[in-house]
């Protein structure tokens, strides 16, 4: 085997998605910059064999056509079909490229990006946000949509063209049986044995076999400690044996069967991993053929083999190319065989034979898909949460997929036809794991990234990984059910469908915490490593590595803090399993258990505190300071000021920043993306919907920072994607410009933004927004203490409400810094870090050019002796 990377400068981007045509004389390559590429496979895979490449060979990795049609935007998906490169971008649009003459056309725009396409004959199936979409080809025109509660992030059509198979955010697998039927797509879901995947990286990418005998699902969740890969048989969908000890995100099998041993075949599948490192294994023996460990130095994104199984292509920083010799993967059978094969695939029936009976069964319908699982994730990793109804009100769990906005179809489903089947060990035995692929990973505990003012910023290390979470317990009380059921049967409410709530019996019951519950919401909590490490933000030496045990006193948690890697500070034995750290701030360090308790030291080792008792699981412990936050898994907030040695304020819930308008159901909330605490120790809570909160300690209640409302009509919003002030504020705006660009909502935005202008009565509708958002801009670092975004942003403030002739609400802000003067000992002449005088004066210079408001300066600046300084 030989490896060749293409230069970076021969690409000027990092390569997003790789496509074959179907004699593998073409390779079409999606890149961060816009640009589809399109490269001559024979040229690639000689060079990459060569045994001494010279300056002549290297000059010919050079594509040999370039598509500029997407105008700069990442690509997210890229596609060949007929020798036409179907190419899709963050912004929803769809270009289809002839790659003989390199034109291009625009087939049409999706609301929100599109993550992956698949096809079935001259229909394309596009993975998107709330669907999987079906576009005819040939007739350019949309068909039925195959609809998700959760966002579809890959996809893939087995050779028999009879299944769909998709992956969602929430990490829940979906099998759909499909056909075309009259021009439209047909679909039925069927139930197969629990798959979900232990972590979904935003490329993940699942694969059928040649043979269509088995499907690949990247990191299976067979343990919290163990890495594999599953493998699905199509005879009865359970995963009937798992390539052990590779963390991947992206697996693409060979399109070739091998013969094996005693007149047996066996197949060759590739797989990337989060660690960046790249195998291809035998699937008939438990260890890869060989795995290329750092082979990047960004996680692979696609890959895709040529048809005669002796190419490997990978997507990442640049591209890559394995060459593999002859026989050296192992002897291909016989096309025919092969085609044999595949006409021995067993075939589902027919869906429209089933239609007729369906559509003749009272209440049938045919616009929803069933589904069962746990609970997303963001890309990013942080907690997804639940908000669970009162006690006095019934509470359904919720179903694995987010809510399906608009998406609809016209074609019936029919109910699953294969029950629900156990997943099994291999001939009812335990394999044993061989030794792991991936790199020894330990991860940083900090759930959440931001800037200084918020999170300390750890280093980067080969030892952090990407943190994990379980899903919340979605179970309730027993009573709720009960209530439901007797409110029901008296006929004061409609009765409607819902899946059962599982009961908790309190008796004898370990399991479930009662807080957990009878909880309004739920977060998910990270998964349990076996070891991981916090670096100190300030000090680059200073490690805290948390290696667990067993999580009793027989094998106690070991908690160490290294200086320079070897040199023990101290060293403490919990007989608990650890799950978050933080802290190395020169105040504390902190670990939480997965029972909720927390331990505090200091520099030195001495205990701060005796163990914090909280109760439930922490999703969430930051530090910042000498502040404290943690966050439990049913919402609860508690901050506290650790050299003081008392909490800030009362511990608060994020309920009222999750809470749902559905009170009877136990219903999806927005996602988490941030939570974190100020250095000046004020909670910062951002959700996926955009809006970012603070708790006011004063208010003793969430406020609202941002807000994608005054991205929608402000004049000072900053909508740059590069946007960061250094201020929290900014922060968290360009947390909603993030959440606004993937929900695909920017021009949707724009648009509406002006048709409201045009609408009589609606003429200031832009400047009263605009002055809204720089008053919440002002009492936000007001509130945060934030001296520069105050002044500056009072500055403007000013300036434009004199511009607009607003003098009562200019008065209201002099007259405040004016104060009643020595008259009144007990007045505040400070404001922040500023003499409210001084500042008034800086105003008073900063509004002068403006006519309308000049009496008004005039007044003040007699009073403040500046008056002759004034120049109009």
């Amino acid at each position: 085997m030989r490896l060749l990377k293409v230069p970076t400068s021969t690409l000027a981007s990092p390569v997003t998605a790789l496509a074959l045509n179907s004699d593998s004389k073409w390779l079409v390559t999606a890149s961060e910059d816009g640009v589809v590429r399109v490269w001559d496979v024979k040229t690639l895979s000689q060079v990459a064999s060569s045994e001494k490449l010279s300056r002549s060979e290297m000059n010919k990795l050079k594509p040999i056509r370039e598509i500029h049609a997407h105008e700069g935007v990442n690509l997210t998906a890229v596609y060949i079909h007929d020798n036409q490169a179907i190419s899709c971008d963050v912004t929803g649009k769809v270009f289809k490229t002839d790659l003989t003459t390199g034109e291009s056309s625009h087939l049409f725009t999706h609301t929100a990006q599109i993550n992956d396409i698949a096809s079935v004959d001259h229909i394309l199936l596009l993975a998107t946000e709330t669907c999987v979409l079906s576009y005819d080809l040939s007739a350019s025109k949309f068909l039925s949509e195959i609809p998700s509660r959760s966002e579809v992030r890959a996809l893939c059509v087995d050779p028999s063209k009879a299944y769909l198979e998709t992956v969602s955010l929430n990490k829940v697998t979906s099998l759909y049986q499909i056909e075309l039927f009259n021009g439209d797509i047909l679909y039925k879901k069927i139930t197969i044995a629990s798959q979900t995947l232990a972590a979904l990286n935003e490329n993940t990418k699942i694969s059928w076999s040649p043979s269509g005998d088995r499907l690949a699902l990247p990191n299976v969740n067979l343990d919290p400690n163990t890495h594999a890969i599953g493998m699905i048989s199509r005879s009865n969908w359970k995963s009937d044996f798992s390539l052990i000890g590779h963390n991947s995100n992206v697996v693409r099998f060979n399109p070739v069967v091998f013969n094996g041993e005693a007149g047996k075949v066996y197949q060759v599948i590739a797989s990337s991993g989060m660690d960046k490192s790249i195998a291809v294994w035998n699937t008939t023996l438990q260890r890869p053929l060989f795995a290329a460990a750092d082979a990047t130095t960004q996680i692979v994104t696609d890959m895709q083999w040529t048809h005669d199984g002796l190419t490997l292509f990978a997507a990442a920083e640049s591209l890559m190319i394995f060459v593999f010799s002859p026989d050296e993967l192992g002897v291909p059978i016989e096309d025919s065989l092969l085609k044999d094969m595949l006409s021995k695939l067993k075939v589902p029936e027919l869906l429209q034979s089933k239609i007729s009976a369906t559509s003749a069964t009272p209440g049938a319908t045919g616009n929803t898909a069933s589904g069962g699982g746990s609970t997303p994730v963001s890309t990013n990793a942080t907690p997804s949460a639940q908000t669970v109804p009162a006690a006095n009100s019934a509470a359904s769990p919720p179903s694995n997929d987010n809510s399906a906005s608009g998406a609809t179809t016209t074609v019936k489903t029919l109910e699953p036809s294969i029950p629900p089947a156990e997943i099994t060990k291999k001939d009812g035995k335990k394999r044993v794991a061989p030794t792991l692929v991936s790199k020894s990973g330990n991860g940083n505990s900090t759930s959440t990234t931001a800037t200084s003012q918020l999170l300390p910023s750890a280093r980067l290390e080969s030892h952090n990984t990407v943190m994990e979470f379980d899903s919340p317990s979605y179970t309730a009380p027993k009573s709720l059910n009960s209530q439901h059921d007797a409110t029901t049967e008296t006929g004061d409410q409609p009765p409607r469908k819902k899946r059962d709530v599982e009961p908790v019996e309190f008796i004898g019951s370990v399991a479930i915490n009662p807080n957990t519950s009878f909880a309004k919401v739920r977060i998910s909590t990270p998964k349990i490593r076996s070891t991981f490490t916090h670096d100190s933000p300030d000090d680059e030496t200073l490690m805290l590595e948390v290696r667990n045990g067993s999580g009793t006193e027989q094998k106690p948690t070991k908690i160490t803090l290294f200086k320079n890697s070897t040199k023990q500070v101290f060293t403490d034995f919990i007989p608990k399993l650890a799950g978050l750290a933080t802290g190395g701030e020169g105040y504390f360090w902190a670990v939480s258990t997965v029972d909720g308790v927390l331990y505090v030291y200091s520099d030195s080792g001495r205990r701060v505190f005796p163990p914090i008792v909280l109760g439930t699981p922490l999703s969430f412990l930051e530090g910042k300071g000498k502040y404290l936050l943690a966050v439990t898994s049913i919402g609860v907030v508690y901050v506290w000021d650790v050299i003081a040695g008392r909490a800030l304020f009362e511990p608060t819930s994020l309920y009222p920043l999750l809470s749902r308008s559905n009170q009877e159901l136990l219903t999806r909330a927005e996602n988490i993306t941030l939570c974190s605490v100020s250095s000046s120790g004020v909670p910062v809570v951002t959700i996926s919907n955009g809006n970012g909160y603070m708790y006011d300690m004063d208010l003793d209640a969430w406020t609202l920072i941002s807000d994608s409302w005054w991205a929608f009509g402000s004049q000072y919003w900053d909508s740059r994607d590069a946007k960061d002030d250094g201020s929290i504020v900014g922060i968290l705006e360009k947390k909603t410009n993030d959440e606004i660009v993937r929900r695909g909502r920017g021009k949707f935005l724009q648009k509406m933004a002006k048709t409201m202008l045009m609408k009589e009565g609606y003429e200031n509708l832009e400047k009263t927004i605009s002055l809204a958002h720089l008053e919440n801009r002002i009492l936000v670092s007001y509130k945060l203490k934030d001296d520069g975004e105050f002044k500056t942003h009072l500055i403007i403030y000013c300036k434009r409400v004199s511009e607009m002739g607003f003098k009562a609400r200019l008065l209201e802000v002099f007259e405040e810094l004016m104060g009643p003067g020595e008259s009144d000992p007990t007045w505040d002449n400070k404001i922040l870090s500023f003499d409210k005088h001084e500042l008034l004066k800086e105003l008073i210079f900063a509004c002068a050019s403006f006519r309308v408001v000049q009496r008004i300066l005039v007044q003040f600046a007699t009073d403040l002796n500046i008056l002759d300084s004034l120049a109009f």
